[in-house]
């Protein structure tokens, strides 16, 4: 008997359209030889015993060599990023799809996007589809616990990745990741120096942002979504209330829980010094400012003073947690309080972050589309 399960939301921050295609040019050059811990691997072999961020306690035979990623739409270019390679996704989510096809993912691993897509149908998983990729192990999110008995009814191994266990926190949901990546892989020399390097640019930012007084802050919204006459707003539990805190701002929109919808009225009620959109707008700052998306916003102090600005997408989507995310901390600050990091060099950055964690070297002119 088929059965299928309706996908929850992951994390809505994790949903729909993606940002501009970008090109490289350089390929990537490999990340560093893996290797196999004994703590992660069983006395009797090669069996591996880790905890996923749901709590479950998991235990595969080997390394899975067939990954299927169903509901945690970043992970595909994380996993691609700590493997080297997008070879082992047998499959993937449609919206991750979307995304890989519109970033530099699928330039520096085009091998990704010979994922299958067509397991989940009509926003749910067709079990027996997921069957017939014969997959190692699926990973899904753990915002999404009805996904795990679906995958046990058949007996396929399954990880919960988790959005939201480290309180939102962009940067420190990167790195848990990437640690269970290690821990799967047998690879935690990788995942300690992908955290090492994210903390240190993090820091950066927040050295700074940690000192400004609170009297001192700017205000912010960040909208989620803004169209078809439909406002979804960043608050408290979101990475929009990360990004906005944790770059030296004051969320105006906190009273409301996740990216909740709001009304027209309760933005110019919040009128904030500054306004941020998410990939998912489909609208571009410039549209915003002009009064050219289907709601006007141009009452907005933030908006008649030209401080609209948009997450930009570069290995992944900027809104989200990502492989990106210190560099996405970095341009939230610069657009909050620009005056306070006159000494940092946000192109140098990017080009020193892309080219010591990807491999790859930008253009001038990618550099300034991650830049705006």
């Amino acid at each position: 008997m088929k059965k299928s399960t309706a996908l929850a939301a992951v994390c809505l921050a994790c949903l729909t359209a993606a940002g501009c295609s970008r090109s490289t040019q350089a390929p990537q050059s490999g990340q560093p030889e893996q290797t196999t811990t004994a703590a992660s691997r069983s006395t009797e072999g090669t069996a591996i015993r880790f905890t996923d961020q749901a709590g479950n306690e998991i235990e595969l035979d080997r390394p899975p060599q067939r990954v299927i990623i169903s509901s945690i739409f970043p992970i595909p270019s994380v996993f691609a990023l700590f493997r080297g390679s997008g070879a082992e996704i047998v499959g993937m989510n449609p919206s991750a799809m979307e995304a890989a096809e519109n970033s530099y993912l699928a330039e520096i691993y085009p091998e990704i996007l010979n994922a299958d897509t067509s397991f989940v149908q009509g926003g749910e998983i067709n079990i027996e589809s997921v069957a017939a990729l014969d997959p190692d192990l699926v990973i899904y999110s753990a915002q999404n616990p009805e996904e795990k008995a679906l995958y046990d009814s058949l007996g396929i191994p399954s990880a919960a990745f988790s959005p939201a266990g480290q309180g939102f926190d962009c940067v420190e949901t990167y790195i848990s990741w990437n640690e269970l990546l290690g821990e799967i892989y047998g690879d935690n020399g990788t995942a300690a120096d992908i955290a090492a390097k994210a903390r240190d640019s993090a820091k950066k930012i927040t050295d700074v942002t940690d000192t400004i007084p609170e009297e001192e802050k700017p205000t912010a919204v960040i909208l989620f979504n803004c169209a078809n006459g439909s406002i979804k707003a960043a608050g408290t539990g979101s990475f929009g209330d990360y990004w906005i805190t944790a770059a030296g701002g004051i969320n105006a929109a906190a009273e409301v829980k996740g990216h909740a919808d709001v009304s027209i009225e309760q933005l110019y009620t919040w009128d904030p010094d500054i306004l941020l959109l998410s990939n998912f707008v489909p609208a571009s700052p410039e549209q915003v400012i002009k009064g050219e998306n289907d709601t006007d916003l141009t009452g907005l102090r933030a908006v008649q003073e030209g401080k609209v600005y948009k997450y930009p997408t570069g290995f992944y989507r900027w809104y989200p947690a990502s492989s990106d995310a210190p560099l996405s901390l970095e341009w939230t600050a610069l657009h909050l309080s620009p005056e306070r990091f006159s000494d940092l060099d946000f192109p140098a950055d990017i080009r020193a972050w892309y080219t010591d964690v990807y491999g790859i070297t930008l253009s001038d002119e990618e550099v300034q589309a991650l830049t705006d």
